[in-house]
């Protein structure tokens, strides 16, 4: 829920979700070892404007540097998939690109389960 264009905010929404506080290296190295991190709504972390992709930067960011210790799953609607994509090319930084049609968290919890 929710959504910003503002890294701080971000970072404040995973010390929630995740139930820690502190910068990224200290959020992540309170979570267990291979871990799923759920990304919700995409869509709503990023706008267009001059600073519009830091939330999305930042993600890619740790990804890069977390993505051997947690499975980071980032879902979005497809348009929205495919006009982030084409502003700034994001489907390199993902092990796939699994187009679905839409389904509720309960349903997502079922096929990671």
């Amino acid at each position: 829920a929710g959504g910003s264009a503002d890294p701080e905010v971000f970072r404040q929404y995973l010390e929630k979700a995740l139930q820690t506080r502190g910068d990224y290296p200290r959020i992540f190295e309170n979570l267990p070892a291979r871990c799923a991190i759920i990304i919700d709504d995409l869509e709503l972390w990023w706008e267009r404007s001059r600073d519009g992709f830091a939330v999305v930067a930042q993600l890619l960011a740790l990804i890069e540097q977390y993505g051997a210790q947690c499975c980071f799953l980032v879902n979005l609607n497809a348009a929205g998939f495919q006009l982030i994509n084409k502003i700034r090319k994001i489907d390199d930084h993902f092990l796939g690109v699994i187009e679905c049609q839409p389904f509720d968290a309960e349903a997502l919890k079922e096929v990671l389960m």
